[in-house]
């Protein structure tokens, strides 16, 4: 007489592993947010005459145009509690009638394009909990930089 022999699936489950070769992971991973820092810093944009530029006196002023790529970069560190985290952002560059506009007064003084920064950086934890005695433990952080902005306006520069 042949039965029909009902296996449930959690152990269907077991015996494909047993007979794969291939064990259930001990750990499990959490995520969860692990602060935020601010950074900050500034300097001059790329592709700008070393002394500086002027526009002459009785002109109205004049535009420069910026773009936010290229040109050099800012060095930062976001200092966390238990870790110190570089940041690199781009300064932008002065570049034809692209980008956005910065104000030259027309005055006796020559101007350059400096550059506000301000980013902020996200740490997410990792955390490794072992499945057979609940322990949880940090396993790993990452870290992102997010929300940059950048804000050009042209200051007096000596010659």
């Amino acid at each position: 007489m042949k039965r029909n022999i009902v296996i449930p699936a959690a152990v269907t489950a077991v015996l494909l592993l047993v007979i794969s070769g291939v064990r259930e992971s001990r750990y499990t991973y959490e995520t969860q947010p692990g602060g935020c820092v601010q950074v900050q810093g500034g300097g001059f944009a790329g592709r700008q005459y070393p002394g500086g530029m002027s526009m002459g006196t009785g002109t109205g002023g004049g535009l420069l145009f910026w773009v936010d790529q290229g040109g050099p970069e800012l060095e930062l560190t976001a200092e966390f509690p238990d870790r110190a985290v570089p940041v690199t952002v781009s300064l932008g560059e002065l570049g034809g009638t692209d980008g956005t506009p910065v104000f030259v007064p027309a005055d006796e003084n020559y101007y350059k394009v400096w550059v506000d920064v301000s980013a902020q950086v996200m740490r997410t934890d990792v955390y490794r909990v072992d499945r057979r005695t609940g322990i949880r433990e940090l396993w790993n952080s990452t870290y992102a930089t997010e929300e940059v902005q950048a804000v050009p306006e042209a200051v007096p520069v000596e010659t």
